[in-house]
């Protein structure tokens, strides 16, 4: 008979490496559902149509939400009677671990995305991660920086601790030059525009996006042409970024709110900049993956899971942290430098592709879910 599998998931909009969950676990072994909580009209939502996995929307559009999607998830659980719960997402685990707790469902999982935040901006939120860590029966560090954070400041015990980084299916990482000019011109990126430097992240100071702005102005004293495109441009510090945007010529940036294909994104960039302002500042950082496996030239501050393997002058050029200055420089010599270039794309993509497979990350979720 196979097992129940019910994944709890808050506002997301699309994930390749959920996206790639879905299609490698063994189905033979595991009857998935999904409970989606947010829009009720997604590309994920729509991903799991096209490959018939149950799923159902609870809706939220306010905290008012909380408790009648709490009860809506409850009581789908009594229903369903899954062997597993697996939830992702703060919202999700705010829920849906209790509501899973509630209808006594004996193996709770919770996968942790983040690392330091709520210690660092949200204390409250600190107490609300201590009651979902004690009501699930595992907890997912999907790096060593989430699991640091679990066991010394947290204080979940170890043997609830579980490490399992994201996986990735590397096929997908092929540029494909149709598309690529197909963004550059939905986006209306200028067809002499050089360089394009890439950013794809949230706006939130966390993130160092104000470093890349004032990098790149100082850029185009030596690169006139060079062109900004900023990726998944939404956050709580927008205002503080616009501000700076706005000393930019207008026609020098591009802001883009969400872009489904990421791969076209990446191949449109000649230099791709990621640049968190501390070590914890990304829980995991799937950014430096997917940028490595697309063989672009990257600028980077070490966070998240960047720690554990990026070197500098081996698989991309590290910067400090805060230093705008230093990121203009790297990214010159990234532009003046083809046989560095050449040898961050090959040893880039090798590292990633060797730490970070689909294979490792489905034996370990197997592990998980089997485990008695």
């Amino acid at each position: 008979m196979r097992q129940k599998v019910v994944y709890i998931i808050s506002f997301l909009e699309k994930s390749l490496p959920m996206e790639w969950v879905v299609m490698n676990l063994d189905r033979t072994r595991y009857d998935l559902s999904f409970i989606m909580i947010g829009k009720e009209d997604t590309p994920f939502i729509r991903f799991l149509e096209a490959q018939q996995v149950p799923c159902t929307v609870v809706p939220y559009n306010a905290k008012k939400d909380l408790l009648s999607g709490f009860f809506t998830i409850l009581r789908l659980l009594r229903r369903l009677r899954p062997e597993v719960v697996h939830v992702h997402l703060f919202y999700a685990g705010m829920i849906g671990i209790p509501a899973a707790w509630m209808a006594g469902v004996r193996k709770r999982i919770y996968t942790r995305h983040y690392s330091t935040y709520h210690h660092d901006f949200y204390p409250k939120g600190v107490y609300i991660d201590r009651v979902i860590n004690f009501l699930s029966t595992k907890v997912v560090a999907i790096s060593p920086v989430v699991e640091k954070v679990l066991l010394a400041r947290e204080h979940v015990p170890p043997a609830k601790v579980l490490r399992i980084p994201h996986g990735f299916d590397f096929s997908y990482f092929t540029r494909q030059p149709a598309e690529a000019e197909a963004a550059r011109t939905r986006y209306h990126i200028p067809a002499d525009a050089y360089p394009v430097v890439g950013v794809i992240s949230r706006y939130i100071k966390l993130k160092g996006i104000q470093y890349i702005i004032e990098a790149f102005a100082a850029l185009r004293k030596q690169y006139p042409q060079a062109h900004l495109v900023l990726g998944n441009a939404q956050g709580d510090y927008k205002p503080v970024l616009a501000k700076q945007l706005a000393g930019l010529p207008a026609e020098t940036y591009t802001e883009i709110l969400f872009e489904e294909n990421v791969r076209a994104l990446y191949a449109m960039f000649d230099v791709f900049v990621h640049v968190p302002i501390t070590p914890e500042g990304e829980a995991f950082g799937q950014i430096y993956v997917e940028a490595l496996a697309m063989r672009v030239p990257s600028v980077f501050t070490l966070s998240g899971i960047a720690r554990e393997f990026v070197e500098d002058r081996v698989h991309a050029r590290v910067v400090p942290y805060e230093n705008a200055d230093a990121i203009r420089e790297a990214t010159v010599d990234l532009l003046e430098d083809a046989g560095l270039r050449a040898t961050l794309a090959t040893r880039g993509y090798d590292a990633v592709v060797n730490e970070f497979g689909m294979p490792q990350m489905i034996r370990r979720l197997d592990a998980a879910y089997c485990e008695d």
